[in-house]
């Protein structure tokens, strides 16, 4: 792939990001087609203007290629470089043309700021110390994920939903309306969080499919629907989910402690798939008679649908206990938009303590690499657009370079070897330009 510089005329759309940082699209712009992020960055530190400049001087024509493919007398050499001719343009406008002012506008994009609320599950199974673990999934959730968040504290807005929530001594699926912590700023919202968790034990089971639903609910008719910004939710479980009302795992007959419940309709209650059956059955009886046991997958798995439709992505984070529902987690992982990998587990598997606190770091201060920018109004031509990556020209090609992903023409997305580059490496800056005719390769 080869980048070369071209003279910044007409309208220009700056987007100035931190480091390796990236623009995510507007949750009212969001792609179509679910696309892999390696990582998820939370913050976009600033906007800046770039000053337009007059377009090159050179000789152009009336489709603006100019008579020497763009190259102009003392202009860019970006048309013989890529093999360009412009778009639709006027004459002198087009990138070779001989000294025509593309505009001089400048217009702002606005900042896409990230509000995250983190789902976990607090069920009776976080208090189990599993192999590579010092202390309980609990307290090692607890004092990861605050080292995580106090280290982006300053650059996203953040919350909490705990699950089951209520009184699990009463219910163990018991379940509450709206959120622990209210999504705000991380300097604010973090002390919060740290006292919820702090005050917390984990108890009942795992209504998860109902957790992500009060999320939904948040999101779109709660405090959360007024909140600017890219809405994701990180979902963090040991298990899998439980507590539906379809009763298709409770077997016809009942299970009792000495039976192996193997039945077919027990093979889909959690407490088997965990390891119930013959003696490992509770003295109490089979909970497979009861239909809260059910696994709860298709609710689960529609629950992460109806986010990622309201354009919202999950990523979920397993925990040791939930290796056997590796399967189930996959499909919501999936669902959710922001797989960890293509290949099977799809959703970032912990193993240990230190996977688990490195895995919540990733996923908080790692590098959004997106593919899809927002202007922040429509071009005033359509075929008066270029795209840059670090000062670089895109072409305008649907299958390598970029193409707008809407009707309004503000939502534009890079695609192909740009798009894998980009994913790969990141970027210090993108930036639009209205005014001159768009770049294309001449194939």
């Amino acid at each position: 792939m080869r980048w070369r510089n071209l003279p910044l005329c007409g309208r220009l759309i700056g987007m100035s990001l931190r480091g390796m940082h990236m623009i995510r699209t507007q949750n009212t712009r969001a792609r179509r087609a679910k696309r892999s992020w390696t990582g998820l960055s939370l913050v976009l530190v600033g906007v800046g203007l770039a000053t337009a400049s007059g377009c090159s001087d050179g000789s152009g024509d009336a489709d603006g290629t100019g008579s020497t493919n763009g190259s102009g007398s003392s202009g860019s050499d970006i048309g013989n470089d890529l093999s360009a001719s412009g778009g639709s343009g006027n004459g002198t406008d087009g990138l070779g043309g001989d000294g025509g002012d593309c505009g001089g506008e400048e217009v702002t994009a606005e900042p896409v700021v990230a509000n995250v609320l983190f789902v976990i599950d607090k069920s009776l199974s976080m208090n189990v110390t599993p192999d590579g673990f010092t202390d309980t999934l609990w307290d090692t959730l607890v004092e990861s994920l605050g080292t995580a968040l106090g280290a982006v504290q300053d650059d996203i807005q953040m919350g909490l939903k705990l699950y089951p929530s209520g009184d699990a001594s009463a219910d163990v699926c018991a379940i509450e309306s709206g959120v622990d912590v209210e999504i705000a700023s991380g300097a604010t919202a973090l002390p919060d969080i740290e006292d919820a968790l702090a005050s917390t034990s984990p108890s009942g089971q795992t209504p998860t499919a109902a957790a992500l639903e009060q999320a939904l609910d948040y999101f779109k008719d709660g405090p959360g629907a007024g909140l600017e910004g890219k809405p994701v939710v990180v979902l963090a479980t040991d298990g899998g989910p439980n507590c539906g009302t379809d009763d298709s795992c409770v077997p016809a007959e009942g299970c009792q402690p000495t039976d192996d419940c193997g039945l077919t309709e027990a093979e889909t209650c959690t407490v088997n798939i965990d390891g119930c059956g013959g003696d490992g059955c509770p003295a109490d009886g089979s909970f497979c008679l009861v239909a809260a046991d059910c696994l709860d997958d298709a609710a689960a798995i529609a629950a992460v649908d109806a986010l990622d439709e309201a354009g919202i992505p999950t990523i979920v984070v397993g925990m040791p206990g939930s290796e056997a529902y590796q399967d189930v987690l996959d499909q919501m992982a999936v669902a959710g938009g922001l797989p960890a990998q293509g290949t099977s587990p799809k959703y970032y598997k912990v193993e240990d303590a230190e996977g688990l606190s490195q895995t919540l770091q990733d996923i908080t201060k790692g590098v959004i690499r997106s593919c899809d920018i927002v202007a922040e109004e429509a071009p005033p031509d359509p075929d008066l657009v270029n795209v840059f990556i670090d000062g670089d020209v895109v072409p305008k090609d649907s299958e390598d370079g970029w193409q707008f992903g809407d009707s309004t023409n503000t939502f534009i997305q890079i695609v192909g070897s740009y798009c894998d580059e980009l994913e790969a490496s990141g970027a210090s800056s993108i930036s639009v330009e209205y005014g001159c005719p768009s770049v294309v390769i001449v194939k």
